[in-house]
């Protein structure tokens, strides 16, 4: 992803994702603990059970989606709206990031701070990136995740942020040393192992559940069919839709194992153009005839 694309407010394709994730019953942040605690406290149902039995719902799943439409009915139109966006932030800390990280986020989106943004705009989620100065070392990565939470659950209606980044290793990598350097895909699908794609993506997933940070954009699906890409390259595990698929789908599983939220990407077909979609719109020409899978 380029630096000039990265800079865009993304949008996400799926309903609100922090809402989501205290559904499921997010593990080991206990931001989403926290919440349901809270929503609880405010409905006056007390845990789980209460919440099942208030709402004649007799498995600990209907439990978890009552909770969460009980959340969503307290919600605000705006609350909603800003629970679709996934933003970037400037800066190493959520309340006090340095003075030119400060002003770049006014500049840009109206506000100071991560702390700032979640409160004006009810955000789903935060993204991090290195050149916003997000990704220093993983003491500071963690303390600024916390801050995120922080800032999160005090909201009106608190929701814990799902907190992302890119991850994919080799090419595409926004946490570096002293967290572990894994092999890119294409080095993977060079090996062939799908047990080693998974050990690698839960080995990824647990560094990155340590700071926080439990969605990665990761793996990369593309097939790799022309040599003249400008944007996919190594960054696929190879030109065979069969072993990219059985790659993406161990290291899913790899990530699931550690807690971490994957987003399997590009569009399909991204690995056979001759344009980078960062800067401008690829046009994919194959039939469907030519796909073998």
């Amino acid at each position: 992803m380029s630096h000039h694309t990265s800079r865009r407010s993304l949008l996400t394709a799926s309903a609100t994702t922090a809402l989501a994730a205290l559904a499921l019953g997010a593990r080991g942040t206990g931001a989403a603990e926290a919440a349901a605690a809270r929503t609880a406290k405010t409905t006056g149902h007390t845990g789980a059970a209460g919440t099942a039995e208030a709402f004649g719902a007799g498995t600990a799943q209907d439990a978890r989606r009552a909770r969460a439409d009980a959340l969503i009915s307290r919600m605000t139109l705006p609350e909603k709206v800003g629970q679709l966006f996934v933003m970037r932030i400037y800066g190493t800390s959520a309340t006090d990031p340095a003075p030119a990280d400060a002003e770049a986020n006014r500049q840009e989106i109206g506000v100071a701070n991560a702390a700032e943004l979640i409160a004006k705009y009810h955000v789903g989620g935060i993204i991090y990136f290195g050149w916003a100065h997000n990704t220093r070392d993983p003491r500071q990565i963690a303390a600024l995740s916390n801050g995120i939470q922080r800032a999160a659950l005090a909201q009106r209606t608190p929701i814990p942020l799902l907190i992302a980044t890119d991850q994919e290793h080799g090419a595409v990598a926004r946490v570096g040393p002293p967290a572990t350097m894994l092999p890119g895909a294409m080095a993977l699908g060079a090996g062939g192992s799908r047990t080693d794609a998974r050990t690698a993506a839960r080995i990824c997933g647990a560094e990155l559940a340590a700071m926080g940070i439990r969605q990665d954009y990761a793996p990369d699906a593309d097939v790799n069919v022309d040599p003249a890409n400008p944007v996919i390259g190594v960054r696929s595990f190879g030109g065979s839709p069969q072993a990219v698929a059985g790659l993406v789908a161990a290291q899913v599983r790899g990530f699931r194992a550690a807690g971490v939220a994957t987003a399997v990407k590009h569009f399909p077909g991204h690995g056979d153009t001759g344009t980078d979609s960062h800067v401008d719109l690829p046009v994919i020409t194959h039939t469907l005839s030519l796909i073998h899978i």
